[in-house]
């Protein structure tokens, strides 16, 4: 076992050094009940460049040395390419990486699985106890890609230093400095990291909701929120739809949030004949004589509604529209739910549905199909 423990010669390579930690990396993201392809490098990466064209003499001698050694060490098999079977050392083929040698090369690089429960613990040692919060964060770990436990952790004082010194941020600018890039690391975890680094909530800033509207009509006070945008463009081209509605793109889910009708958390940008004070009176405020929603007609489109409403009591679906998709599933116009790049939508609620949205999901459970509002023809729609 102490054999085991000792880091091999071969892990000098800096390109074999370079090849098993992106494996490493990789085996983070994945766990062990998703492993059911092999790992393969070939020998034609760049990493493996000098055995082709060696920077100086016999040094594709010595990396072809170390990679027998990483073979010999039960990390890699490997595979010979025929065509350099013959070869005094191949300069192609395949090196499979070998499940088992996982936990040694863990030990040999010191790169534990990143926030195992050990792991974090044993990092929480090592992170001053008057800078954030222990006990909290001994019972709330969080994972981030790439990064070990005691690299997070030892993020979290710089992070309340930011925030302390500079003033509010949004969790987004937070993570993108500090994490690595991983900008969205933080998303859905503002009071995570309020109580593991005790800092005011004030200090963790909301994001804008930024939304987009359009009417021809400067006296119209009826909201049609539309979820994608090639369908809201195409509305505001449309002389029906661009007088009978002010049009508001919502972006999906973006709109929806329960921040849309707080003026401090908003911005509209408005164009046509739409003014600003209008549109924030109907959208924001309570100036809107009616309020629609038109989605794709899926689950999401649906779950989109449900969301929405939550902001608007009295919203209403679009039903022409609405019929209208109905009838092109009834038709076998649709597309599978499977064939869809949908499948990973999970069912909408039939319970948070009112008016036509139950009738819709009837539809789509029954026909397996989908159908994305694009595939509407707005002449084919009539509203009165």
């Amino acid at each position: 076992m102490e054999f085991e423990l000792q880091k091999p010669n071969w892990l000098d390579s800096r390109e074999l050094l370079s090849v098993v930690q992106k494996i490493l990396f990789k085996l983070d993201k994945q766990p062990a009940s998703e492993r059911t392809r092999d790992i393969i490098v070939n020998l034609s990466s760049q990493e493996f460049f000098s055995l082709r064209e060696p920077p100086q003499h016999g040094d594709d001698e010595w990396l072809w040395h170390q990679v027998e050694e990483a073979i010999a060490d039960g990390v890699f098999v490997f595979e010979y390419d025929k065509k350099t079977i013959f070869e005094s050392f191949p300069t192609s083929g395949k090196l499979r990486f070998l499940y088992e040698s996982e936990n040694r090369l863990r030990v040999w690089l010191d790169h534990p699985r990143p926030c195992s429960g050990e792991a974090w613990e044993a990092a929480l040692h090592d992170v001053d106890p008057t800078a954030i919060n222990i006990e909290f964060l001994r019972e709330n770990r969080i994972e981030i890609d790439d990064m070990r436990a005691s690299e997070i952790l030892a993020t979290l004082p710089s992070i309340k230093q930011l925030l302390e010194k500079s003033g509010p941020k949004t969790l987004r600018h937070i993570a993108a400095i500090h994490f690595k890039g991983a900008s969205k690391a933080l998303d859905g975890r503002g009071d995570w990291l309020v109580k593991a680094i005790r800092v005011t909530p004030g200090l963790i800033m909301p994001r804008k909701v930024h939304l987009t509207a359009f009417t021809q009509n400067p006296d119209i006070r009826s909201v049609l929120f539309i979820e994608n945008l090639d369908t809201f463009e195409t509305c505001c081209s449309n002389d029906l739809f661009s007088n009978q509605f002010i049009l508001v793109y919502l972006a999906g889910y973006r709109g929806t949030s329960e921040r849309i009708r707080n003026q401090d958390l908003v911005r509209i940008f408005v164009s046509g004949k739409c003014t600003q004070s209008v549109a924030e009176g109907c959208i924001v405020g309570t100036a809107a004589r009616e309020l629609f929603v038109w989605t794709d007609l899926d689950y999401s489109g649906l779950d989109i509604a449900i969301s929405l409403k939550k902001s608007y009591p009295e919203l209403q679906f679009l039903s022409q529209a609405y019929d209208y998709m109905t009838e092109l599933l009834e038709d076998g116009s649709g597309h599978s739910i499977e064939h869809a790049s949908k499948g990973d939508q999970r069912p909408t609620n039939q319970s948070e549905l009112w008016g036509i949205g139950t009738h819709c999901l009837e539809v789509i459970k029954r026909k397996k199909a989908f159908v994305d509002q694009e595939a509407v023809n707005l002449d084919d729609l009539t509203y009165q």
